[in-house]
């Protein structure tokens, strides 16, 4: 670790040298993924958060996990993919998590999904963002993250328009992980988030791609066509999205819009009526409250062992074929 520290503060300014130490950290503690993990850690701390120059930032940080250690790489190394077969799972985080919070929410899915299905390749990639606490106020600070996601989107928008077309894809999102996961899905689709678009949508893909949006932090009619992300869904081979009225986060989530109560989020009944039948099709919807409650944190999610159970057949397919994604849940 003293070697690798010693290279990084010849190579990058203090302050990410201490995003690192805080990354390593994390992953030495109990969390820790195996030495032969496929886990991949892309930080966007660094890069500008307000609005984004470009899509391909050179302030966003690749790093591999390699022997407990996290080692520098590049965009390239990165989309570098081996075997076409092995799905790439993206775990984006929501609100006020640290730099060690994300590593180690990372670390306990790498290491759930290892136990679940121990014969199935797979990569995991940690996706972090500035989502620190920034504004004395709830309510701004709330309002500036949602600010940021629009650009967060804009970055991970640009990653998955590099993902080879035959390599499976699934997009966990937590809170405002979520919303940053559809909107850059409806950039993908060639739409605009915001003041952002990528351009023309990606060639046509051979693998699937899935999302699992647990408690997410969008207005609940954002998905429906027409809508702010509605094309989002057509993006996607299968959608698991949570529901859970217990949770008080969600349940003000309208005041965010300030004196003018918005919409509810999607995280906290669902989509209601505004989604056509096709798209119902591809998407599951889990009532969590009886299993979660009151509580929003991730880690009251995450102790939900049937959406563990779910997010495993949606990551890495159904335990008796894994090698091909699991039945499609209407």
């Amino acid at each position: 670790m003293s070697k690798f520290s010693a290279v990084t503060q010849k190579r990058y300014p203090r302050p990410l040298v201490a995003i690192v130490g805080i990354f390593l950290m994390g992953c030495a503690s109990a969390h820790a993924a195996p030495p032969d993990a496929d886990v991949w850690l892309i930080s966007t701390r660094s890069a500008p958060r307000h609005t984004a120059l470009e899509a391909a930032d050179s302030h966003i940080r690749f790093w591999r996990m390699e022997q407990n250690a996290w080692v520098p790489a590049g965009r390239e190394a990165f989309h570098d993919v081996g075997a076409p077969d092995v799905p790439t799972v993206f775990l984006i985080h929501g609100n006020r998590a640290a730099p060690n919070d994300a590593v180690q929410m990372g670390c306990s899915v790498h290491r759930y999904l290892r136990r679940a299905r121990p014969a199935r390749r797979f990569r995991l990639v940690i996706w972090s963002w500035p989502s620190e606490q920034v504004c004395r106020g709830v309510r701004a600070d709330v309002q500036l993250k949602a600010h940021y996601s629009d650009v967060q989107a804009f970055y991970l928008a640009a990653c998955l328009k590099e993902t080879a077309a035959e390599q499976p894809v699934t997009l966990v999102g937590y809170s405002f992980g979520a919303r940053v996961i559809t909107g850059a899905l409806e950039l993908v689709a060639g739409g605009q988030v915001g003041r952002y678009r990528l351009g023309e949508p990606i060639a046509p893909r051979r693998a699937p791609w899935n999302a699992v949006l647990i408690a997410a932090a969008l207005d609940a009619h954002w998905l429906a066509p027409g809508q702010r992300n509605g094309r989002a869904l057509g993006q996607l081979d299968r959608a698991l999205v949570t529901s859970n009225s217990a949770d008080r986060v969600m349940r003000l989530y309208p005041r965010m819009y300030g004196r003018r109560r918005g919409p509810a989020a999607l995280g906290y009944g669902g989509f209601g009526h505004w989604l056509p039948p096709a798209d119902r099709e591809k998407v599951r919807r889990v009532d969590v409250s009886c299993l979660v409650g009151r509580e929003h944190g991730w880690w009251s999610y995450w102790r939900a062992g049937s959406l563990r159970t779910a997010l495993a057949d949606y990551a890495l397919g159904a335990p008796e074929d894994p090698m091909q994604p699991g039945p499609r849940s209407r």
